[in-house]
């Protein structure tokens, strides 16, 4: 049996599909957030009960196997939150792929999406200046025909950030894992 890929769809059902999609990602992106600050405030808690409980007076710690222990518990923590806010952030970009897909297919709207464009030329100055220290598309005209026609397979901005700072709770927590055994070592010698 053979399937067709054409579809026959009116302006009223891209209309649909366009906010269906827009809603769907606006609801990852939530849900990225709610996750991420789960993950941030748990390894955040972890890392403070460490200092806490587990640093003496003397810079050194009271009890170093536990902090490799917690050390191991957060970089596989800081690991996975790492994957799961890639995936969150990919597949928000998917739903604006598609949703920017079907924007162009909907007449009138790119002219109100393009109403949301800068066309103050000390803008577009500094857009230009910022292009040559920022690989991005030139910004020299800013037809529907050009802005947000390509497909964008990477991170969202937000993802991007929120990785960038798991990977920097990771390495503390290699850190800490380092630390522990360093102290270990130094208390069996």
């Amino acid at each position: 049996m053979e399937i067709s890929t054409k579809y026959n769809l009116k302006e009223k059902d891209y209309l649909d599909l366009y906010k269906w999609f827009t809603e769907d990602a606006a609801k990852i992106k939530e849900r990225m957030w709610a996750m991420a600050t789960f993950f941030y405030t748990f390894l955040g808690g972890l890392l403070g009960y460490t200092g806490k409980e587990l640093l003496s007076d003397e810079m050194s710690l009271k009890n170093p196997l536990v902090v490799v222990l917690i050390g191991i518990i957060g970089c596989v923590l800081s690991g996975y939150g790492m994957y799961m806010i890639r995936s969150y952030g990919f597949h928000i970009r998917s739903g604006w792929n598609r949703a920017n897909y079907i924007r162009f297919q909907i007449k009138g709207l790119n002219e109100i999406w393009d109403y949301g464009i800068p066309k103050n030329k000390n803008i577009n100055w500094f857009l230009k200046i910022k292009s040559l220290f920022i690989k991005q598309k030139d910004f020299k005209d800013k037809n529907e025909d050009d802005l947000d026609n390509e497909v964008d397979y990477g991170l969202t901005p937000e993802a991007k950030k929120m990785v960038n700072l798991m990977k920097l709770i990771f390495l503390l927590y290699i850190g800490l894992i380092f630390w522990g055994i360093w102290q270990l070592n130094a208390s069996l010698s």
